[in-house]
């Protein structure tokens, strides 16, 4: 079944109009829920945003085609590192009407967009007491135990963007993730019997293109 809904969503998103004429890159924060666990002690909301590159591209730029699609990384930037999430979106877009501000032309473009979204989200916890080697046999040395939630999101959304130069855009997309999670293990791939609820939420991102 999550096949089905994974294929009718990018099938979906081939039926759109395209926001790039030939191709762009992009620099971003995002806005995401972590999973629902008890695993995190000190919550804060900077584990809530996650910094994104993305490349996007027009499938025909020399005829202005209707499809455009592209790919993203993003990695958080937890200072305490107890929660790290890793991720890769690929994502198809729709542009559907422009807005005329200030007589220059389609200053502000309208439309939709779709991401299909795998994430690792890495829980983690300092243990151990020691960082010297002659403890080596006595002692744990100070480490990590790390568990890897990963999981995969079906994405629609709408997104907006305000055209500063020709190069240059700004751009707000608000989507409705969908979530799937797919499994939980250690750092060595031991299983590991943790219940998640899916937790369908909003994501919100904000991007600036730049020339590339």
């Amino acid at each position: 079944m999550k096949r089905v809904v994974m294929i009718f969503a990018l099938l979906l998103s081939l039926s759109i109009f395209s926001f790039t004429l030939n191709q762009s890159t992009w620099l971003g924060l995002r806005y995401l829920k972590p999973a629902d666990t008890n695993l995190m002690n000190n919550y804060s909301l900077l584990q809530n945003f996650v910094m994104f590159f993305g490349y996007e591209k027009n499938v025909d730029p020399q005829h202005n085609s209707p499809v455009a699609y592209g790919f993203s990384l993003f990695a958080n930037f937890d200072p305490d590192k107890e929660y790290l999430v890793r991720g890769l979106g690929f994502d198809f877009n729709v542009k559907i009407f422009g807005v005329t501000l200030f007589n220059v032309g389609e200053k502000l473009q309208l439309g939709f967009q779709g991401e299909v979204l795998l994430q690792k989200e890495i829980f983690q916890k300092i243990s151990g007491s020691s960082t010297s080697l002659s403890d080596f046999e006595s002692v744990n040395f100070e480490h990590y135990n790390k568990i890897v939630i990963s999981s995969i999101a079906l994405k629609p959304g709408i997104r907006c963007d305000f055209v500063l130069s020709k190069n240059i855009y700004l751009s707000g997309r608000l989507y409705y993730s969908i979530q799937f999670y797919t499994g939980s293990k250690t750092e060595t791939g031991k299983d590991v019997s943790i219940e998640l609820e899916p937790e369908n939420s909003l994501n919100l991102d904000f991007a600036l293109s730049i020339p590339f």
